[in-house]
């Protein structure tokens, strides 16, 4: 199989997430429009204190989307080499079969869905840390909790996948499992 149909395939099935990671940003969107025009709720007496105890949150955050996206990626190539990735139960769009899928895709499709997953994690933890965020800004209005919640945002809608970054992606993790293949049982498990 060469590499152009495999791009190809996954060029066609790239367009649920480009509806997903815009859905997630215009939720954020509409809810900071919401605490923007609505009237302050009144004196927060531990306004400032819950907006710090947010900015931990939202560094926990941070560190928890890091080691769950790492996570996922690791585990998947892990079992894709290992030839135990499980069957894909639903395509990666309605109305494709997932078999005739992976029969043209290979290991290709198989990286596609943990590329899903990957981003899905990846945007939806940031995108809590934004309404959490956005939430403290409702009740104190800080204007750094707001700010911060605009840059978490960004964060959310850096995640779009184009057909370009997502088969770069899939090569990249092709070539990875091909080193860590070459490295054999005792290597990069």
């Amino acid at each position: 199989m060469s590499n152009t149909s495999w791009q190809d395939e996954i060029g066609r099935v790239v367009w649920p997430l480009q509806i997903i990671i815009p859905a997630l940003v215009m939720g954020c969107l509409f809810f900071l429009a919401v605490v923007t025009f609505m009237p302050p709720l009144g004196p927060a007496p531990l306004a400032a204190l819950m907006g710090y105890v947010g900015l931990g949150f939202v560094l926990a955050a941070l560190i928890a989307r890091e080691i769950a996206v790492r996570g996922i990626v690791g585990r998947g190539r892990r079992r894709i080499r290992a030839g135990t990735f499980p069957p894909l139960a639903n395509s990666p769009v309605p109305g494709l079969n997932s078999q005739e899928f992976l029969a043209r895709t290979g290991d290709a499709g198989l990286l596609y869905s943990v590329y899903q997953a990957r981003m899905i994690t990846g945007a939806a933890i940031l995108e809590g840390a934004a309404f959490l965020m956005l939430s403290l800004f409702m009740i104190g209005r800080q204007p750094w909790t707001v700010a911060l919640a605009i840059a978490l945002i960004a964060g959310v809608a850096l995640h779009f996948p184009t057909r370009a970054s997502v088969c770069q992606w899939i090569e990249q993790q092709l070539r990875l499992m091909s080193e860590e293949r070459d490295l054999g049982p005792g290597g990069a498990g």
